[in-house]
């Protein structure tokens, strides 16, 4: 009897980085795109057997800011000190926008 996937190792995939890709088909035109996988020999192997030369090969970054409908206790920590000190200096007089203005 064959053994069913525990729930780890179908989550062990989706944990899998992407790659980014860049090579040169049978043709020789070149081609990208992205793939996932656990390492970069492997997406290369895969891009060979797909009949794809692999010039590059990277790990596709993370972004650095992600924007979502809801806002969570890491974007009010992040924008509450700013907010602080503009209704600082605005309400001692100061204009907000004088840092602009030339």
């Amino acid at each position: 009897m064959a053994k069913q996937p525990t729930l780890a190792k179908a989550n062990k995939k989706e944990e899998e980085p992407t790659f980014k890709w860049e090579g040169t088909d049978k043709r020789g035109v070149r081609v990208k795109g992205e793939l996932r996988g656990s390492h970069q020999n492997l997406i290369k192997a895969e891009l060979r057997r797909q009949g794809i030369v692999p010039l590059r090969v990277r790990k596709k970054p993370k972004p650095l800011f992600t924007f979502s409908d809801k806002v969570n206790s890491k974007d009010i920590m992040l924008f509450t000190p700013a907010l602080h000190h503009a209704g600082f200096w605005y309400c001692r007089g100061a204009s907000l926008g004088h840092g602009w203005e030339q």
